[in-house]
């Protein structure tokens, strides 16, 4: 019935318009056993209540419709018209013995239990209401006079965990009090936080919810510990504007892009980011984007799901590492450098352009060794590999090719050049110790008729022998 208050079969289900104040038709009152025809709905309200508990079977309807006019409707004839909310459980309650008197259809059929079964019953009999439950009950009764909201927790007899938003009141019928229980099911909705409480608060990986257009709306523990921030740090602010995100260079526009494609696009969006976390070391994450939609299919937030995976970026990066790098010189090994001037020559060959390699040898490492012990001759040969390193260009490469052997690949130089950089790397070795020198033979790629990575390594190779054997004789 539109606009007007309707009850279910035993009356205990109300509904009304939007008038403070009703009238009441006389039949209506004799119903009701209203005293005045005029009533408020607080008064109404506990009519029926009244009228549910004196006479629980009632078959008539009463319909209190916007124009005042009264309608008595007969169950049997138009059941299906009545209006009523049925997710609302009730229970009456004797105060003086504790006994169930009554509790309507929707009750006993979500405890899958019958009216008989209830009546007279104590109220902790059934195992619906513990006694510490129902201690609390009483407690804020006497405290209160009514519970209004509590949120309880009723198991069933197969022990289904349910939950209840519950009010209880005091109602006095013919000089007998009873307690008169309303409880709304709320399961769903429980469950639904519980879900939420182990996916997005209790999850070990990232978890922040954004709106459609990347303003933060929360964050969880995780996300906190890692910036050492507060929610109330970055709730209200865009995600790809976080100090923590800006700073590396590209990652502002690769979010805010990925974030725009998730909300237009509704699709879930992949992507790894590169931060750094609270002590300020480089973090790797990998991330999601998961538009959630209304029931129109409108994108109104985004799941942004995140795995730090810094430990197997580093591990990955040190096999990398452990299969390019020289253990001892942190220069490239043999291995790496082939590879390295391979490349080089291709590209010298395309653009044209020069390419020299200088190949090193330390004079007087057995000397050292066998003076000053082994050691010391791996000492040697790291300062010298330091110093390479530390005088040659950007562009350019030191590979360790063998014992105390090293190559220098200098990208768009020629043989001249080359050889101006090797002396002055030499005047640079200034050990205090012992006494180290190098030699050094060098080759450029347009000595050779074909490019020929051997060949070119070869002639640098015997230019540094001729080196070695001019200061032997000399």
């Amino acid at each position: 019935m539109k606009g007007g208050l309707s009850t279910n079969k035993k009356l205990n289900i109300i509904k009304y318009d939007d008038k403070e104040i009703i009238k009441l038709p006389k039949e209506v009152m004799n119903i009701l056993s209203a005293e005045e025809p005029i009533v408020s709905k607080k008064y109404l309200n506990e009519l029926l209540i009244k009228k549910t508990i004196i006479d629980p079977e009632a078959t008539e309807v009463v319909v209190i419709l916007t124009d005042n006019k009264k309608e008595i409707i007969k169950l049997k004839d138009k059941c299906g018209e009545i209006s009523g909310i049925s997710c609302v459980l009730t229970l009456v309650i004797e105060t003086d013995s504790l006994e169930y008197i009554d509790a309507n259809k929707t009750f006993t059929d979500k405890f899958k239990i019958k009216k008989e079964d209830i009546k007279g019953k104590k109220v902790c009999s059934l195992g619906l209401i513990t006694n510490e439950q129902w201690n609390i009950i009483i407690n804020k009764i006497n405290s209160y006079g009514f519970v209004k909201n509590e949120e309880i927790m009723l198991s069933d007899s197969y022990d289904n965990k349910m939950y209840f938003l519950m009010n209880l009141k005091t109602i006095e019928v013919s000089n007998k009090k009873y307690y008169f229980m309303s409880l709304q099911d709320i399961t769903e909705i429980r469950k639904k936080e519980m879900r939420l409480d182990v996916i997005f608060y209790k999850s070990s990986d990232f978890k922040v919810l954004l709106d459609k257009d990347g303003r933060i709306a929360e964050v969880n523990d995780i996300v906190m510990k890692f910036r050492n921030i507060s929610s109330e740090e970055v709730i209200g602010k865009f995600f790809y504007k976080m100090d923590w995100v800006t700073k590396i260079a590209g990652q502002r526009e690769l979010i805010k892009k990925e974030i725009k494609l998730a909300s237009n696009n509704k699709e879930e969006r992949r992507f790894r980011l590169k931060t750094f976390d609270n002590k300020g070391e480089n973090a790797y994450i990998d991330v999601s984007l998961k538009p959630i939609a209304d029931n129109f299919g409108n994108v109104i937030n985004i799941i942004l799901e995140g795995r730090n995976i810094t430990k197997i970026i580093v591990m990955e990066e040190n096999l990398v590492k452990s299969a390019t790098i020289d253990e001892m010189t942190d220069t490239c090994n043999r291995n790496a450098g082939i590879k390295i001037l391979k490349k080089e020559i291709e590209i010298a060959i395309i653009n044209k352009g020069d390419l020299a390699i200088a190949f090193i040898d330390l004079d007087n490492l057995k000397f050292i060794n066998d003076t000053y012990g082994h050691l010391a001759g791996d000492k040697a040969i790291k300062y010298v590999a330091n110093i390479i390193k530390k005088y040659i260009r950007n562009g350019d490469t030191v590979a360790r090719f063998g014992g105390d052997e090293f190559i220098i690949i200098f990208s768009g130089m020629n043989k001249e050049a080359s050889l101006k950089k090797l002396i002055e790397i030499k005047e640079k070795l200034n050990f205090t110790e012992f006494n180290i020198d190098f030699s050094y033979g060098v080759s450029e790629l347009a000595e050779l008729e074909n490019a020929n990575i051997d060949k070119m390594i070869a002639l640098a190779d015997n230019r540094m022998y001729k080196m070695k054997r001019e200061k032997t004789n000399s």
